[in-house]
């Protein structure tokens, strides 16, 4: 089939409605400047009240009742959403012998357990008009372990791979799912990951190639780019890290 230049293209524009989970914390809020100051409609969501240029703010825990509620909530306060990005995650440390199941549950369920029924009951309402873009915060602990995290990491392993099942999915009804994977950013989520000990921070900025951490800005960037377009970039995970999960040397 020969396809003429252009042809079957749509136009990268502004959502005009969004929904951010995690809105209150450093990547969320990024996240809500960035859509809002290109015109989109924020609605934010996270367990402390989310603030900024929102239209709407929502709060409650993700693990207490379905998360579709979420998505109902925010569609009756802006009407349909055109994106979903969902940076509502994390976890406290602990070593694999005194995890518990409690533990367990709680990691896996905030960070993986819930992205499902968010992106299923907004890319239901996306594919039947349409399109849409779905946006998921996954992390470098996904793909390289770290000690005492043994959770968030299968967690965001998981969450990577959910992305790209969703992407194909969903690519029949116009709807797009990528994922970003951010290595160290700096927030005060990641404070109390990198002050855990003497040396954890200088070692982490010694075996990044950019030499620093990265801000919630340079992520907020690239989930306001994915939510915009480009229309045909789907199922990718975009890793934000200055370079850490590529160094090799000894």
């Amino acid at each position: 089939m020969t396809v003429a230049p252009g042809e079957g293209r749509e136009t990268s524009r502004a959502p005009a409605t969004a929904l951010v989970t995690g809105a209150a914390g450093g990547i969320g809020a990024a996240v809500v400047a960035a859509l809002a100051s290109a015109g989109t409609r924020v609605v934010g969501h996270d367990l402390r009240e989310p603030r900024g240029e929102l239209a709407a703010a929502l709060t409650g825990d993700l693990l207490e009742g379905d998360p579709r509620a979420v998505v109902a909530a925010a569609e009756q306060a802006v009407g349909p959403l055109d994106a979903l990005v969902h940076c509502a995650g994390g976890g406290d440390g602990v070593g694999v012998l005194e995890m518990t199941d409690s533990d367990w549950r709680a990691v896996v369920e905030l960070n993986l357990g819930a992205a499902f029924p968010l992106c299923q009951a907004a890319a239901r309402g996306m594919a039947e008009r349409g399109g849409g873009a779905l946006v998921l915060i996954g992390s470098l602990c996904g793909r390289q372990a770290w000690r005492g995290y043994a959770h968030y990491c299968a967690a965001k392993a998981g969450l990577e791979m959910l992305g790209r099942s969703l992407a194909v999915e969903l690519a029949e009804h116009g709807v797009r799912c990528n994922t970003i994977v951010p290595g160290a950013i700096d927030t005060p989520l990641n404070d109390a990951v990198l002050d855990r000990g003497p040396g954890e921070r200088a070692r982490l900025l010694e075996r990044t190639p950019a030499g620093r951490l990265g801000s919630p800005e340079e992520v907020a960037e690239v989930a306001a780019w994915l939510a915009c377009g480009p229309t045909f970039v789907n199922g990718a995970s975009v890793v934000v890290d200055g370079g850490y999960g590529i160094e090799a040397t000894p």
